[in-house]
């Protein structure tokens, strides 16, 4: 396979302008003046959905810009976790006196507007059996409702898949925004009732009147309520900061709403107005958790937007047919890996040749074939049409893929915050003990001097700051979601302005995870039997070829039967119906009803023969499907023929198709781009050095910058030696994951098995490195906001301390300044963002 850029500049292609997908609305460069679509995912379901009378999903989508779908709607996904849940749920349903309806949870992987919910609702509804569907777009969830025993429930997740949706295991527990949630609303009550109880005073109501001692001892309760409700979450957290050596920025929060309480239980108590600031420390603590509860739903948004791999079960079933939990597999254990599932454990194969693909490894969608007694490593995937027999070679708590799938997330920190919260938090607490040491000297009251201690710790606590920046990290969040990027830690954007080195894996990240059809007119001139044969071979398939020849005929024919089987029905189809005609692959034309049973032979091809007793074959182009065999292939090299893959009917060949693994589009302007604005620009691959080289030369990327013939260890050596906290490394495969310890930030592509996603502080969805450019660009715009909201929040903190100073800040006063400077500053970012 070839390695193609895109067209040169003032070629007829190269002079398209970008323009919006139909579909996601991303913006894409067109290679015909006819490609209405960035990627063939998009242009299916675009079809699918207008054929399938669902075009309102438009309408409620609006303008909106949703993820691409690339190769989601071709392929089809293990379902069998539906099962169990299935058959426990109907069995609760049919035991329970209350309700006959069977219910579901499932995660959803594809929601992004209304137009997915309602879409997700009807696909449902119209299942026979179907009750209702409740979708929560955030974060990803469905309900689904229906009588046990008439609903099909893997048929409706194997429609929504078509649809691009994916369902799986919902996770038990609920998140923790959902916590927050709930502490922020009853906090806000909390602080509701508090400032209900306390406006009466600061209206001059006299400690005389019957119900004064009433009202305040309501707002003690309220506010006491909020502190055990919400000020323990900021409490604890700073406690646990402290014991492990770390400056966090809860332990200011907490030492506000401590202080205030404290000192409000002691002016209660002495009767002194001037301390008591019940409902400060209600207020505060919601505005606190409100934006706490803002940065949560943020990031958890984007990590739980995928599903996460489906290809790795969380059971093997061995040889004799037992189940065994994927945590027990040890050595010598004998076991069964069905297609499409991922390998756990480095194994041996037991029996016959095997083909895997090593792709959520190193990111290359060549195929490998694996003879009888060969060593398959973990987190190679079975791409063949039958399972492996295999024998475990390490226990699972030894494999590399179990590293990476039980990575966990870690909170992150932000040196320069720690140091600036050590310097604020000494230089707080030093005025506030001087101040109020001086003042006790100069009026001799304990209680003058308290005051005065406590109103500077109250007000000088970060609320501003506490609220502002995680809406400054969800404006930017949000921004990089409309072009397909999903930032995962809010660490990551400060840290990104610090990078000067940006380094590439090349296969699967400066170029397309699969390979590309070179030739698609040529399906154009297959026969409707031909064409037929071609879609019962590749369907389901996962090999690469395969999945590229599935993408290529949905890019063709769309949706509709007469190219691609799996949608809609058109106008077309309705009247050729009505004339006795079926123009459809698999139609009247076609001898290929049903799909028939499907030969693979590891290293040559599929085979598959129809009703009429058409042998059709599709595989190596020296194979004539004659032999059963590999070994017996001529010894011509592959390079040699000119076609990659043939179609043949009866032995002879009636198609040829050829393959090129292609730059991401746009890639060779956005490195240009990215070199003048001072990025030093590397790639470090696996490969061999020719390609790296080829690529390097075709990118515009220096020779000496471009490293191939790379171990994992090795990349991780090059990155560990070039970073000094300003690197950032855009990698695919596991092989990557070593260097992704050593990088200072991280990114990957969305792949379909990839290993990263949980790992990286940023995946991507797009086709086009366009991105990169732009997610500096927020970051610097982030900045700018983060930066302004700080100079008015000192302002705002030092004006204040002064008023504390000079005694003549009250309850009343801090009520009000301290709501009016958290709203002055989350208008200052949103007017940031908005004129950007």
């Amino acid at each position: 396979m070839a390695l193609e850029l895109a067209p040169p500049p003032g070629s007829p292609t190269a002079a398209l302008p970008q323009s919006e997908c139909l579909h996601c609305r991303t913006l894409h460069t067109p290679v015909t003046p006819d490609d209405h679509f960035c990627c063939a995912g998009c242009a299916f379901v675009y079809d699918l959905i207008n054929n399938s009378g669902l075009g309102d999903y438009y309408t409620l989508k609006g303008g909106k810009t949703t993820p691409p779908l690339k190769n989601t709607p071709f392929h089809q996904r293990d379902h069998s976790w539906l099962q169990p849940r299935i058959a426990e749920a109907e069995t609760l349903a049919l035991t329970s006196q209350e309700t006959r309806a069977a219910t579901l949870d499932c995660a959803v992987q594809g929601i992004s507007c209304v137009g997915c919910v309602w879409l997700l609702e009807r696909l449902f509804q119209r299942q026979p059996g179907a009750l209702r569907a409740r979708v929560r777009a955030n974060p990803g969830r469905i309900r689904l409702e229906w009588s046990p025993g008439q609903l099909n429930l893997e048929n409706f997740a194997e429609e929504a898949r078509q649809f691009g949706y994916l369902l799986g295991p919902a996770e038990s527990g609920p998140p923790p925004s959902q916590a927050q949630s709930s502490r922020m609303g009853l906090c806000g009550a909390f602080a509701m009732n508090a400032m209900a109880f306390s406006l009466p005073r600061y209206l001059g109501m006299d400690d005389s009147f019957a119900l004064a001692p009433v009202f305040l001892m309501a707002a003690a309760a309220c506010a006491t309520l909020a502190v055990l409700t919400g000020g323990s979450y900021f409490i604890n957290r700073a406690i646990q900061s402290l014991r492990a050596g770390v400056l966090h920025m809860d332990l200011p929060i907490a030492i506000g709403i401590l202080a205030a309480y404290a000192g409000s239980l002691i002016g209660w108590l002495l009767q002194v107005h001037e301390l008591i600031y019940f409902d400060f420390v209600a207020i505060f603590t919601f505005l606190m958790l409100a934006g706490r509860r803002l940065q949560l739903s943020a990031i958890e948004r984007n990590r739980g937007r995928l599903l996460g791999n489906n290809t790795m079960a969380g059971s093997v079933t061995l040889t004799n047919g037992s189940e065994l939990p994927i945590e027990s597999l040890t050595t010598q254990a004998d076991y069964l890996l069905p297609p499409g599932r991922i390998i756990p454990v480095a194994s041996r194969l037991l029996e016959k040749e095997a083909t895997i693909s090593l792709e959520s490894i190193s990111g290359e969608a060549d195929p490998r074939h694996i003879p009888a007694g060969g060593r398959v490593p973990a987190g190679a995937l079975n791409i063949g049409r039958h399972p492996l027999r295999l024998t475990a070679m390490e226990p699972w708590a030894d494999s590399l893929h179990r590293r990476l799938r039980d990575s966990r997330e870690t909170e992150a920190r932000h040196p320069w915050l720690d140091r600036i919260l050590r310097y604020y938090i000494l230089t707080v607490l030093v005025l506030a003990v001087a101040g109020g040491i001086a003042w006790w000297a100069a009026t001799g009251s304990p209680a003058r001097g308290l005051q005065v201690l406590i109103s500077l710790l109250v007000v000088s606590c970060p609320c501003a700051l506490g609220v502002a920046l995680p809406l400054a990290d969800d404006l930017a969040a949000s921004a990089m979601e409309r072009i397909g990027v999903f930032v995962r830690r809010p660490v990551f954007w400060p840290r990104l302005l610090k990078v000067r080195h940006i380094l590439f894996d090349k296969t699967g990240t400066l170029t397309l995870e699969s390979p590309v059809l070179a030739n698609p007119e040529d399906l154009r001139t297959l026969t409707p039997p031909a064409l037929a044969a071609l879609r019962v071979l590749v369907q389901d398939s996962l090999h690469p070829v395969s999945r590229s020849l599935t993408e290529a005929l949905a890019r063709e024919y769309g949706s509709t039967g007469r190219g691609f089987v799996g949608g809609g029905r058109d106008e077309k189809d309705e009247k050729d119906e009505r004339d006795g005609r079926d123009n459809s692959i698999g139609g009247a034309e076609s001898p290929l009803r049903e799909a028939p049973d499907i030969l693979e032979i590891a290293g040559c091809g599929l085979v598959l023969t129809d009703d009429q007793g058409v042998r059709w074959t599709l595989g190596h182009p020296a194979w004539d499907g004659s032999s059963g065999d590999r070994h017996s292939l001529p010894v011509t090299p592959w390079s040699n023929h000119p076609a990659d893959t043939v179609l043949r009917q009866n032995g002879t060949i009636i198609a040829s198709f050829r393959f090129k693994d292609t730059i991401r589009p746009e890639t060779r302007d956005t490195l240009a781009k990215l070199h003048r604005q001072g990025y030093t620009l590397h790639i470090l691959s696996g490969d061999g050095s020719r390609k790296v080289a080829d690529l390097a030369n075709k990118a515009g990327i220096p020779h000496e910058c471009a490293l191939g013939n790379l171990t994992p260890s090795e990349k991780a050596t090059a990155v560990r030696e070039l970073d000094h906290h300003d690197t950032l490394y855009l990698g695919d495969g596991a092989n990557d994951s070593l260097a992704f310890d050593e990088a200072f930030c991280t990114g990957t592509p969305v792949i379909d098995k990839g290993v990263l996603e949980n790992r990286a502080d940023f995946y991507f969805l797009g086709r086009s490195l366009s991105f990169v450019t732009a997610l500096f660009q927020t970051a610097r715009l982030r900045q700018k906001a983060v930066r302004r909201t700080a100079a008015f929040a000192l302002l705002y903190n030092a004006s204040a301390a002064v008023i504390c100073l000079t005694g003549h800040m009250n309850p009343l006063l801090a009520a009000i300044l301290m709501p009016l400077s958290s709203l002055v500053t989350l208008a200052l970012v949103a007017v940031h963002f908005r004129k950007a």
